[in-house]
């Protein structure tokens, strides 16, 4: 299991958003950030840093996407960072309600292990339902974790909200 995958059973969403600590990489959050600003998006930095703030690894690509005429109330940041065979696929939204930011998250990983032994791994996820091949979890602090199976591996999918 990769690092940034163990991190989830220990902490909330952020930790499954991060790479390791030791791959944190400043420079990238700044750099989510500007491209916010370039897209007009400017009021919910704290948000779009809480994100992204351990972001890392040798490789990171950034796509920002909001609608003509709302700039200043949407935004959403899709993300690629990590290594080869670590990677984290993120894609976030923000939107701005008066002095309010609302921020989903939705994180992917792959890993080899299986789902059965992804779940034994992060046993604060509990099972809430299977529906078709998907195992839906969550964990005491709201956060959905989704299983896929995929071959001798498994997709896992999470998925959290917050207010800043």
């Amino acid at each position: 299991m990769s690092k940034k995958i163990a991190s989830l059973a220990c902490a909330g969403l952020l930790s499954v958003l991060s790479a390791t600590v030791q791959g944190s990489d400043p420079d990238f959050v700044e750099f989510v950030v500007n491209m916010a600003h370039k897209r007009g998006f400017t009021h919910c930095d704290e948000a779009v840093r809480e994100t992204f703030s351990l972001a890392g690894g040798s490789d990171m690509r950034v796509i920002t996407e909001t609608f003509p005429g709302f700039e200043d109330d949407m935004l959403k940041i899709t993300a690629a960072y990590g290594d080869v065979g670590d990677s984290i696929f993120l894609e976030a939204e923000f939107r701005r309600r008066g002095d309010v930011c609302l921020a989903t998250s939705t994180v992917l990983l792959t890993t080899t292990d299986s789902c059965a032994e992804q779940a034994a791994q992060m046993p604060a996820f509990k099972l809430q339902a299977k529906t078709l091949d998907l195992f839906f979890t969550q964990n005491e602090g709201g956060i959905t974790m989704i299983l896929k199976p995929v071959g001798n591996g498994c997709v896992a999918i999470f998925q959290q909200s917050r207010v800043y």
